[in-house]
């Protein structure tokens, strides 16, 4: 009698095991799952809009470790190309201050700690409007 019971309770088990294991994620796939959301939302509040008087974001990407903003540099708005504006003193200034701010703002210690997770960085690629040349800049979750 016994046994019958535990053999009619065992297939009702297994698949308790089951669906339990199955709504596991590690925390990689939770990183990842919260930086796609998150990610969307920003790229619908930011894509095709400027955030400053030369620059244009056109997109905010999640590719399951990194997390790119692109942008364009409007190099008519700007009266310079991005060759020209890299070689600035303004681009170094650009490059220290998205640096700083990922090192010290707190509202972006939580992306920053879900990219680290996922051994991602932080990359802003910016391509100039009519030459079509840009540059890179990428901020390690590490530093």
């Amino acid at each position: 009698m016994k046994t019958r019971r535990f053999l009619l309770l065992l297939p009702l088990l297994l698949a308790v095991v089951l669906v339990a294991g199955c709504k596991y994620q590690s925390p990689k796939q939770k990183a990842a799952a919260y930086l796609t959301t998150e990610i969307q939302k920003a790229n619908k509040l930011m894509a095709g809009k400027y955030v400053d008087d030369i620059t244009l974001c056109d997109a905010v990407l999640f590719n399951g470790k990194d997390v790119v903003y692109n942008f364009t540099y409007d190099e008519v708005r700007a009266q310079m190309t991005i060759r020209d504006f890299a070689e600035t003193p303004q681009k170094d200034a650009l490059d220290i201050n998205l640096q700083l701010t990922w090192a010290t703002n707190p509202s972006m210690a939580a992306l920053k700690k879900l990219v680290k997770t996922l051994g991602g960085m932080i990359i802003y690629n910016y391509t100039g409007s009519q030459t079509g040349e840009g540059f890179t800049i990428t901020i390690d979750p590490e530093d």
